[in-house]
């Protein structure tokens, strides 16, 4: 944890870094008006990015923000323009934010994104997969109590989207769909009793709705987040289920196997254990 926290303080360390220097060449544009001086596009995405990378969506949203402004005057405009690239930054800051309003901000940003598609066409400005993804990502990694729910939602209206023809740039790929799994496997251990059986089905659901639709197939991960669904559930006969998904997976792995053992061994009953030593035998035979 030591070694983690000292290279994050780093990293942030380099952000503000670059942010002085950016600021400083501001400054000295406006002092002597020279054109070789004056930051562009770039200049700002690239601090912007690297506030990204450290999660601090407020300094991320502030650059937005102030590229925005700069770009309504005359003497920034068409130097400083922000673009998709930027706001999907800014988008990846509050994803890996851990300030509890970030889902909310996200999607806001995300809505002015198809404002400006809509109503300024010509600045290129308009959400794409990489834009939905990380709005879907930061309701999933949120202690919001209907993260799910709004990832979910989020993942629908992706889709609706691209299949009415509104946005070819949308497509949601089996990342964004793994995401709102996992957030439904969150809420099933967080949850108790019907709620966390419903969040369980709801993980089901959506697994069994891509193994119909066919367009993006469950993965093993896919599978192996179902599980853990189940598993960490505690509905009765949930470890079963937890066993039933893994023996129709294509390709089951090391985690599909020591989920569902790990879930008969919550049940803390004795055929429970029965059926885990069971597994643990069926196992080594593979291995053999």
């Amino acid at each position: 944890h030591g070694e983690k926290g000292n290279a994050a303080s780093l990293a942030e360390s380099h952000s503000n870094d670059a942010a002085d220097v950016l600021r400083s060449m501001e400054e000295r544009y406006v002092r002597t008006n020279r054109p070789d001086v004056q930051p562009d596009t770039i200049s700002y995405a690239t601090v912007l990015h690297s506030y990204a990378n450290v999660g601090n969506a407020k300094a991320a949203q502030r650059i937005l923000d102030h590229m925005e402004t700069l770009s309504q005057s005359s003497e920034w405009k068409g130097r400083v323009e922000p673009n998709t690239i930027c706001f999907n930054s800014t988008l990846h800051a509050l994803s890996k934010s851990k300030e509890n309003d970030a889902p909310h901000r996200a999607e806001a940003l995300l809505q002015r994104m198809e404002r400006l598609a809509a109503s300024n066409p010509e600045l290129g400005i308009r959400p794409d997969r990489i834009s939905y993804s990380a709005v879907i990502a930061t309701w999933a990694r949120s202690n919001a109590g209907d993260g799910a729910e709004r990832a979910e939602e989020l993942l629908q209206r992706n889709w609706s989207e691209y299949e009415e023809g509104k946005n070819d740039h949308v497509k949601p790929d089996i990342i964004t769909h793994n995401t709102v799994l996992d957030a439904w496997a969150k809420q099933s251990a967080r949850r108790r009793g019907r709620a966390a059986l419903e969040a369980a089905q709801r993980a089901d659901s959506l697994v069994a709705e891509m193994e119909r639709g066919g367009t993006i197939r469950p993965c093993t991960i896919s599978y192996n987040i179902l599980i853990d669904a189940w598993s960490k559930s505690g509905c009765k006969g949930s470890a079963e289920k937890a066993e039933s998904i893994l023996r129709r997976m294509p390709e089951p792995d090391e985690i599909s196997w020591n989920n569902v053992l790990a879930a008969y061994a919550n049940t803390g009953r004795d055929d429970g254990l029965v059926s885990a030593l069971r597994l643990l035998k069926e196992m080594e035979e593979n291995d053999d």
